[in-house]
Formats: C-alpha cells, structure tokens, sequence
C-alpha cells in the first residue's frame, strides 16, 4: 500500500489532497501477487482521486481481521459519489462514467478480477454526491 501511495504522490499533491491513513498495525501481510495487489490499489485510490475535487479527503483503512481470517482495505472519498442508476453497472468492462479520452472503464474490472484471483471480495457504498467507500477483503 505504502509503495502505491508513493507512486501517486504527485496526483495527490496536484490536488491537495488529504490522505488519511489508519492502520490498525504497522504491517500487515496477506499472500499474493504484489504486482497485482499495487494495481488493484491503484486502480481504487486513481478513482478516488478522480471522485474528489480540490482539496478533498481520501482515508484509506487496514484492518486485520484474525477471528475471521481475512484483512480489510477500505477506501472512501468525499467525491461526488456513485449514482443510483450506474451503480450495478461499474465492475463491467469498458464501462465509465469519466468523460476523459484516456480512460479506458478497465479499472474496476480488472480490480474485481485481481480481488477474485486472491480469493477475496469487494463491494462498495456510495452516497451520490457526498461519497464513496470501497471494501476489499483478503484471505490472510
């Protein structure tokens, strides 16, 4: 998480962003493919991001679960949320809300794809126009 962060760091800074990040211990560790976990991250913090304006909040959570044997990775934002009528919608490939040119409406796709690889889930929450929560969960 930490290496993707600082891959983003100068997105983050061109908007003044806030990061929050809290972390219930220092590491936390999960097996799997690094590569694919950073993409995975990237994919969901880029959309973050995106989702904010000038300024804005991303919080990012890690959360050992060692009852129930999985680690959980929240992100949210205070962007301008998923609409209602496009929310079943956004893990289908090529499908995008963005109007930019260079977005391919891949990125969900392929973070459900990674999260299932590992054997995980992910869902979302989202209030239009207040925000966005992402929860991935990982087998530890």
């Amino acid at each position: 998480m930490e290496e993707t962060i600082l891959l983003l760091q100068h997105a983050l800074a061109e908007k003044r962003i806030n990061l929050i990040k809290n972390y219930q211990k220092k590491e936390i560790f999960i097996l799997g493919d690094e590569n694919k976990l950073k993409q995975l991250f990237m994919n969901l913090i880029m959309n973050s991001i995106d989702a904010v304006l000038d300024n804005g909040t991303i919080i990012i959570q890690l959360t050992e679960k060692s009852a129930e044997k999985y680690v959980e990775i929240t992100i949210e934002d205070n962007g301008s949320g998923i609409p209602d009528d496009v929310a079943d919608k956004i893990f289908r490939p090529f499908f995008s809300t963005k109007i930019s040119k260079k977005n391919t409406g891949l990125g969900l796709s392929i973070s459900r794809h990674i999260v299932q690889e590992h054997k995980g889930t992910i869902t979302f929450v989202s209030t239009p126009g207040q925000n966005t929560r992402f929860t991935v969960r990982l087998p530890m």
